[in-house]
């Protein structure tokens, strides 16, 4: 467990490794709890450059780990490897607990074939009741089997590129593309929804 108390931040910087012809060359691969009061909680990864299926961060938390914060900012930013996501997110939690908190950032890269954020196995996005800001930044995102994106706050969904076309359900199209089990991922109670740039 990483954990700091007070205004102490955590910031976890990785990259996987530059070898030919590697794979699972992550950038961070999180099996533990990290949790802060009111400092900020800081992650970014970069997939092995030459490696396949590596991605910037994986968290494997198969529903127990954990990053969490009462106060302080979360964002996690990570970009896949030569093939790879940018956000690997299978089970735990993220979430801050009070509503002053500057909220949950989270930015994905996917490479090859592979999702920009890719959450899945009843991960949790927020905390239900906690209002602070939730946004998805990513060039695909991918949210599937049993996950809760949740808290009444606001929530949105950006493409990376501002060149990227909206899609939204099964049977559209488009470069940034939100399937309709991705967004029935999403609990009630968010007081504004956003998807797309303004710029």
């Amino acid at each position: 467990e990483l954990k700091s108390t007070g205004k102490g931040s955590i910031t976890v910087v990785g990259a996987g490794t530059e070898a030919e012809k590697a794979s699972n060359a992550h950038g961070i691969k999180l099996q533990r709890t990290i949790t802060t009061n009111k400092g900020a909680i800081y992650l970014a990864g970069q997939g092995g450059m030459y490696a396949d299926s590596s991605n910037g961060i994986m968290i494997n938390g198969n529903g127990y780990h954990t990053i969490t914060s009462s106060l302080g900012k979360i964002s996690l930013d990570g970009q896949g490897g030569r093939t790879g996501n940018g956000l690997y997110i299978r089970g735990g939690m993220i979430g801050v607990t009070e509503s002053a908190s500057q909220g949950i950032a989270l930015k994905g890269e996917g490479k090859g074939a592979f999702e920009g954020i890719y959450i899945l196995n009843k991960a949790s996005i927020g905390v239900k009741d906690v209002n602070v800001p939730i946004s998805l930044t990513a060039n695909t995102i991918e949210i599937f089997n049993k996950c809760k994106i949740q808290g009444n706050g606001s929530l949105s969904f950006h493409p990376i590129s501002q060149l990227s076309s909206i899609g939204i359900g099964n049977e559209t199209k488009g470069t940034f593309h939100l399937r309709e089990e991705t967004i029935s991922q999403i609990q009630k109670g968010f007081k504004g929804i956003e998807i797309g740039r303004r710029d």
